[in-house]
């Protein structure tokens, strides 16, 4: 069976390495364990300014650990931002505050926001990238992808309490990225993953047959 692009499906083109977790994600040295993925050149090529913005958005939550930190202040202020004027001014246009409950008590902060859509490609390009990683027989050509935000709250604690015992693990990086995520094996198949950046940002990604 030829290999065949894992986002769009196609076999007749050239085919190239696409990092599945976005290599912008990790602080230097990257870890030698980065999953890749078989993606066309067309799908491939159109990807890198979403990763740089998603690299933004998840590296400036409060409470991002050092990894995230990291890519703050070396990645998203000084070279993504920095370079790109349009971006710098879409996030300070869309960014608002809120009241937010920290360690230290209730701050003031500015919270960035991401267009709903270039969220979704990103995160459902993982999902779709970790699915061939995990099970290349999972066929999800014909299936629909759904996107909840996990917001840090006590509830979302124990549900990932209550879920971490069935479900399998995944990381990569130190803190970068985790991952919880169970796929079943009857038709019509069906997949769950919670997706964490810097141990601060998550997401639920399901599969809709």
């Amino acid at each position: 069976m030829p290999e065949s692009c894992y986002l769009c499906g196609v076999t007749d083109r050239p085919l190239t390495a696409d990092h599945v977790i976005p290599k912008v994600l990790f602080p230097q040295p990257r870890p030698h364990n980065l999953i890749t993925e078989r993606a066309c050149e067309a799908c491939n090529g159109g990807l890198s300014k979403d990763d740089a913005l998603f690299a933004v958005y998840v590296s400036a939550a409060l409470g991002r650990n050092e990894a995230g930190k990291w890519v703050w202040d070396n990645k998203a202020t000084k070279s993504i931002l920095a370079k790109s004027v349009p971006l710098a001014n879409q996030f300070l246009n869309d960014a608002s505050k809120k009241e937010i409950l920290t360690e230290v008590g209730i701050v003031e902060a500015d919270v960035l926001k991401i267009p709903q859509e270039r969220l979704e490609r990103v995160i459902f390009r993982m999902a779709k990238g970790l699915l061939r990683h995990i099970d290349p027989t999972f066929d999800y050509s014909y299936s629909n992808f759904k996107l909840d935000r996990l917001w840090p709250t006590m509830e979302t604690a124990e549900m990932i309490k209550d879920n971490s015992a069935k479900m399998a693990y995944m990381e990569r990086g130190n803190g970068v990225f985790r991952s919880l995520y169970t796929l079943t094996k009857d038709e019509p198949r069906h997949a769950v993953f919670f997706f964490f950046f810097y141990d601060a940002v998550g997401f639920i990604v399901s599969t809709i047959p």
